[in-house]
């Protein structure tokens, strides 16, 4: 569900995204709307758009971020 995901959490892009595919694997949550989670990437900073099926909850170690 969408309302579980709370503003500053760290999450994992899924692998099965094309934005996946493109490098960004994590990201942190930005904004929570009614039907998109947006979330800024960890590699390039861009913010990204998605539903919430396609996002794990992923708190990082620093080794990882």
């Amino acid at each position: 569900m969408i309302t579980d995901y709370k503003v500053g959490q760290h999450v994992k892009i899924g692998a099965w995204t094309d934005t996946f595919m493109r490098g960004e694997t994590h990201g942190t949550i930005t904004k929570v709307g009614r039907k998109l989670v947006h979330v800024r990437g960890q590699r390039s900073g861009r913010i990204f758009k998605f539903g919430g099926v396609r996002l794990e909850d992923g708190a990082l170690t620093p080794t990882e971020y």
